[in-house]
């Protein structure tokens, strides 16, 4: 896994899962998450069922619906989150 700070407040870890290239923001206490952004140039993009269906030149992506969770007390908490055009 690499970590990296993104924004302000808010870090991005990447890893591979099953061979597939995959993103977590950590979203710290304070920060904003509507300063988060996914910017896909020179595709089509559409959103079918809550996931992103990216069409590239070299085939189609599908970015599952997102999911958010907040620990409290060590308790997972979710957190409404979906993707916005």
């Amino acid at each position: 896994m690499i970590g990296e700070s993104i924004y302000n407040g808010i870090d991005i870890i990447t890893y591979s899962s099953n061979a597939h290239f995959k993103y977590d923001f950590i979203v710290h206490p304070g920060a904003d998450p509507d300063q988060i952004e996914l910017n896909y140039e020179g595709a089509d993009i559409q959103l079918i069922y809550k996931e992103l269906m990216i069409d590239l030149s070299i085939g189609k992506v599908y970015e599952h619906a997102p999911i958010a969770y907040q620990m409290i007390k060590g308790k997972r908490k979710n957190i409404l989150c979906e993707y916005e055009l």
